[in-house]
């Protein structure tokens, strides 16, 4: 058993908040850089530190906790990221466009979104190690809800790593026994543990940085510079190769490079949670006081925590809260009586929990009677003319029979559905499998995504309804010219023939080398017009016209298909006019491999879940 006294709970969750920012801090000015470096310092010191989505997002997620309580779901988190935190950066525009398609937690992180493995969820864990000391298998679960909003897999994985190893920091200083923990967290072939065990037999073997640096680069490097598995194996290397300096610790984390913000601000947490706030170097935290620096254009929070020490305070409200929700008594004055698990025993928890289910096919669903399980077999894309069948899977979470009818009604024009079985019987714990047939009619009116209302009539509970959706391809005319007619196209939009071509998301397919020409129409569903930024990520050299206007004249390179972080000239910028618009892009595909994207947004790059595509 180990007892937490509230006077040292509250100084390691002060001290979380503090190493969080301070490694940020560090880190933030030097975000995307990939040579090895040799910061000793802040390269930027200023009072409260610099703002970071890393510490950001989680004051929405505090918000969401103090606003909504404490059995939060995905669901519940995918809301609070539309309404409070506006940035689309990669990952984040890509889930919360998902979600306003009626793509729900886990498909919102996984389907369409090439930054679904990325550093975005695994630098948030530190709220729920902080409301759940001591109990690292509900740090986990929460931890994944949080990160199946925008992500799946590896970053899932290596969110829940982080909780594990602050929550147990609460009660095990010892570096060693808190990496076993959170090692057990986590499956052995997972990219993020394989990443984490090369790091350390490098340093066991070698005890040099740049070794094992390279170590990690060679076995699980990837070009994009946020991608989980090697920044999460920079972030603890800082602890092995100095364990009780914390300043050289996160330098050392950050120096590694690729995204450093990341990388030195959950350190800095995790040996701030340790250590708590009282040993952390007065060096390293005097500088940037007490205050917390946020950019007010990137969220919407009325009520933001001032400083560490509210933010603290704060935190420290919602982990009585959730604590007595788990049968524990704690506050000020008194004590918290957990026993760790043993790895072992964390590993088989963890299974049986299903924390490790990380399909791409499924949506996650909590009600007060049971939870729900959509899982779209081929996909969530239903063309018109087409049929698609969808699995629901229903849990009866009440402590009494559920027993009724189950009808399913289209809400949308074209859209035919049927259920089977009709009726469930069910016990407490018991679940029940139903199918739900889906076919959208050729002449259905064009619509971005079309829901299906599914509602359980059962004796002795209220009525229970929730809704499927599944969305229309993006439909092209593509055609294949000579690579030299791309010449032809510097001032006139080219006609490509009539054949036609679904697309499932951003990337176009250009199976082969050549020229290739693609049409549509784009319908904008509004009555007025809307402004809008042309993103046309592209290896190859790209063109793009909207209304017969060229608006994208992209040379080709490497590219980042993101909302946002791609030079300029991979972006254009025009009007969307109510009703249908033209859509032209030529690509000139060579015969080395890479990617070809394009996708429409907002101005300041909110992804559109209305928009049609269709020539």
């Amino acid at each position: 058993m180990a007892l937490l006294d509230w006077q040292t709970y509250f100084d390691k969750t002060l001290g979380c908040w503090m190493g969080k920012n301070s490694g940020g801090t560090l880190g933030g000015p030097v975000e995307g850089r990939k040579e090895a470096m040799a910061l000793d310092w802040y390269p930027v010191v200023q009072e409260g530190g610099i703002p970071n989505d890393d510490l950001e997002v989680q004051l929405v997620w505090l918000h969401a906790l103090e606003t909504r309580g404490i059995s939060l779901t995905a669901e519940e988190l995918a809301a609070e990221w539309l309404d409070h935190y506006l940035p689309n950066w990669d990952e984040y525009g890509f889930s919360k466009t998902n979600v306003r398609k009626g793509l729900l937690p886990p498909l919102s992180g996984a389907w369409n979104n090439w930054f679904s493995e990325s550093m975005g969820c695994p630098i948030r864990s530190e709220i729920w190690a902080c409301v759940a000391p001591g109990l690292p298998l509900l740090a986990a679960r929460l931890a994944r809800e949080d990160a199946i909003v925008d992500h799946t897999d590896e970053s899932a994985y290596a969110e829940m790593l982080f909780a594990v190893i602050e929550s147990a920091a609460f009660v095990e200083e010892d570096r060693d026994r808190l990496m076993a923990l959170g090692l057990a967290a986590i499956p052995d072939e997972s990219r993020v543990a394989r990443a984490v065990r090369v790091m350390q037999e490098t340093w066991q073997r070698t005890g040099s940085w740049e070794a094992t640096r390279q170590a990690i680069l060679d076995a699980e490097g990837r070009w994009n510079f946020t991608d989980a598995p090697q920044n999460i194996a920079f972030t603890l290397l800082g602890w092995y190769s100095s364990p009780t300096d914390f300043g050289q610790a996160i330098c050392d984390s950050v120096n590694c490079g690729y995204d450093t913000d990341c990388t030195g601000a959950t350190l800095g947490a995790i040996l701030g949670t340790a250590w708590g706030a009282r040993r952390l170097p007065e060096r390293w935290m005097k500088p940037l006081g007490d205050s917390i620096a946020i950019d007010p254009r990137r969220t919407r929070l009325h009520v933001v925590p001032k400083t560490l020490q509210e933010l603290a305070e704060r935190t420290a409200a919602i982990a009585v809260a959730m604590l007595a929700q788990h049968g524990y008594v704690f506050g000020p004055g008194r004590t918290l009586d957990v026993a760790l698990p043993t790895p072992e025993e964390l590993r088989r928890q963890m299974q049986e929990a299903g924390l490790w289910r990380n399909r791409r096919d499924e949506v996650e669903r909590s009600f007060h009677h049971g939870r729900i399980r959509v899982r779209y077999p081929g996909g969530p894309v239903l063309a018109p003319g087409g049929q698609s069948q969808v699995t629901v899977t229903l849990t009866n979470d009440t402590e009494r029979r559920m027993e009724g009818p189950v009808a399913v009604a289209p809400l949308a024009p074209g859209l035919s559905a049927g259920i089977a079985p009709e009726a469930v019987d069910l016990l407490p714990g018991e679940s029940a499998e139903l199918t739900v047939e889906l076919s959208l009619d050729a002449a259905a009116p064009p619509r971005a995504h079309s829901d299906a209302a599914i509602a359980l009539l059962a004796e002795g509970i209220a009525p229970w309804s929730f809704t499927v959706s599944v969305i229309r391809p993006m439909y092209w005319q593509m055609e294949r010219w000579p690579a030299e007619a791309y010449e032809s196209t510097e001032d006139a939009a080219p006609i490509p023939s009539e054949r036609r071509v679904a697309v499932e998301g951003n990337r176009v397919p250009l199976p082969e080398p050549g020229m290739w020409v693609g049409r549509t129409r784009v319908l904008n569903p509004s009555a007025y017009e809307r402004p809008v930024r042309i993103c046309s990520p592209s290896n190859y050299p790209a063109r793009v016209w909207l209304n017969g206007e060229k608006v994208v004249e992209n040379p080709g390179g490497p590219i980042r298909p993101s909302y946002h972080a791609n030079p300029a000239h991979h972006y254009g910028e025009g009007i969307l006019l109510p009703g249908w618009n033209d859509l032209t892009a030529a690509w000139l595909r060579g015969d080395e491999p890479g990617e070809a994207h394009l996708f429409l947004t907002a101005p300041d790059g909110t992804g559109w879940g209305d928009l049609v595509f269709e020539p």
